[in-house]
């Protein structure tokens, strides 16, 4: 994988049908983290408090070898996306909702998730390992 400007790489692979489950795991671990990234976004803004809602929200990324690493900070109130209560996906769309799993696909897309609060300032560190062939 080799990182290239805004947020994209490029992966190269040999002519061998060995090498497309690489290329097929890079390529998915770069969708989940986009995917996360944005459903946090989207949580932030529709559910942050409109005395906020002028606030900047900003996005660092990182990828190296090892794992992409997205950070969120915004100002506003406290709300730990680690401590929600996970919904049953089954019963969730069994009851006909179609929305609210933001949360859910962010948690379980990422293989670590972490939230700090500290004076009105909250940041949502996002991490996805990237595999490596063995």
């Amino acid at each position: 994988m080799t990182p290239r400007t805004n947020n994209s790489f490029r992966v190269t692979i040999n002519r061998h049908i060995v090498e497309l489950d690489a290329c097929k795991d890079h390529l998915n671990i770069f969708l989940h983290e986009n995917l996360a990234v944005y459903e946090a976004l989207v949580n932030i803004y529709d559910h942050e408090s409109k005395k906020f809602k002028k606030k900047p929200i900003i996005v660092d990324c990182e990828i190296d070898e090892e794992q992409i690493v997205s950070t969120i900070t915004y100002e506003g109130n406290e709300f730990d996306i680690t401590n929600v209560v996970l919904p049953d996906i089954v019963m969730h769309f069994k009851k006909g909702k179609k929305r609210g799993l933001g949360i859910y696909f962010i948690r379980t897309l990422m293989d670590n998730v972490t939230y700090h609060y500290n004076d009105s300032l909250n940041r949502i560190t996002l991490v996805k390992k990237i595999p490596h062939d063995t």
